[in-house]
């Protein structure tokens, strides 16, 4: 199966407490890049916050989306992250969409780093055209996404505008 370059994965970090903000890390185990919710922390019971997921490798992409703490009463307690991306860099136009249901730890926090065993699953659609050309979505399920904790995560990478201009694409308003 050919791996789309799922944009989620986080490197582990010292973690040091910060109470003025935090970030969330993805990290999708069957691969990836790296992204991170900065500034994000996990919302209020039952309530939802935007976040935008910024691609630490690979296609140097975004991704925009919510993320919501489920009520702890209807089970155990859940992140659930519903997110668009698009990649920047690399060859063709990646495009993916998923909404995912992460297991948060008994007492609905986030765990402090990467947990191997934390239960979570995806299910979303990727397009992988080449560049300049449309492309079929492929439908995926993934149970291998990770969250965390990883406050203080290191700056928001960069990509050459003109890299990204040079894929092939432009817009124009009439």
């Amino acid at each position: 199966m050919p791996r789309r370059s799922l944009l989620f994965i986080a490197s582990m970090l010292p973690l040091f407490a910060n109470p003025a903000w935090a970030d969330i890390c993805f990290e999708y185990g069957s691969g990836g890049g790296i992204s991170v919710a900065k500034g994000a922390s996990l919302p209020a019971v039952n309530a939802c916050t935007r976040v935008t997921l910024v691609d630490q490798g690979g296609r140097a992409g975004l991704a925009t989306g919510s993320i919501c703490n489920s009520e702890r009463g209807s089970g155990f307690p859940l992140l659930v992250l519903q997110y668009t991306y698009t990649a920047c860099a690399g060859p063709g136009s990646y495009f993916e969409s998923a909404t995912c249901r992460i297991r948060l730890l008994d007492q609905g926090d986030l765990p402090r780093e990467k947990d191997p065993s934390q239960v979570s699953s995806c299910n979303g659609v990727y397009a992988d055209p080449q560049t300049g050309n449309t492309g079929p979505t492929v439908g995926f399920t993934d149970t291998s996404l990770k969250a965390w904790n990883c406050t203080n995560f290191p700056d928001v990478p960069g990509a050459d505008p003109v890299a990204c201009f040079a894929r092939g694409r432009s817009h124009s308003s009439k």
